[in-house]
């Protein structure tokens, strides 16, 4: 076999290489043309792993994105999510980010997304407590390792996401749809 393998230090569900690229045929993105991949974020709940991997746009090279992967049953379910803001550290956000109901403001419309409950832990205001790799793709170096907090929230058409990196306090906040690999997008796995 010549070129890139598939990276393997991390996990890696979508089985990219150093030089794997995305298209997105439909959406928000449809006419943005191909992405590379940048980082590879692994995520650990003890023995439950998932990714998220950050990718930048060939011609706008401000234009990242981050491609949630996770293992649901037999099938790989996987969410598109845009950086909606960043806030530093907050006790009263911090509490915000344990209720039940997250509410967004954007330009005067209000939108509700509703607390994705873990069966174990109906009303925990606290969030999921996670360990982090975060891989650099282009260096093939693990550059940080770590620990953040995150909560999980939907509504009928999007779901929102909620982390906090231990390290700093910083909030980030993502929002994003549900895709499907197969259909919304096509991935190239160069020199698999």
């Amino acid at each position: 076999m010549f070129g890139p393998k598939i990276i393997n230090c991390v996990y890696n569900p979508l089985k990219v290489t150093k030089e794997s690229l995305i298209e997105f045929k439909y959406g928000k993105y449809k006419d943005d043309g191909m992405f590379k991949f940048l980082k590879m974020i692994e995520v650990r709940m003890s023995d439950y792993y998932f990714t998220k991997y950050l990718v930048r746009n060939h011609v706008n090279p401000n234009l990242e994105i981050v491609i949630e992967v996770f293992q649901k049953e037999t099938d790989l379910e996987i969410v598109l999510y845009d950086l909606y803001d960043t806030i530093p550290y907050d006790e009263d956000f911090l509490e915000n980010a344990g209720g039940q109901i997250f509410t967004t403001e954007d330009e005067g419309i209000f939108t509700d997304y509703f607390r994705c409950v873990d069966p174990k832990n109906e009303n925990r205001i606290d969030g999921t407590n996670v360990s982090i790799r975060v891989y650099d793709v282009q260096t093939n170096i693990i550059e940080r390792i770590g620990m953040m907090d995150f909560w999980e929230y939907e509504n009928e058409t999007e779901k929102l996401n909620i982390e906090m990196l231990k390290s700093n306090g910083m909030f980030r906040i993502f929002k994003g749809i549900v895709i499907n690999l197969n259909v919304d997008c096509q991935l190239y796995k160069i020199g698999e």
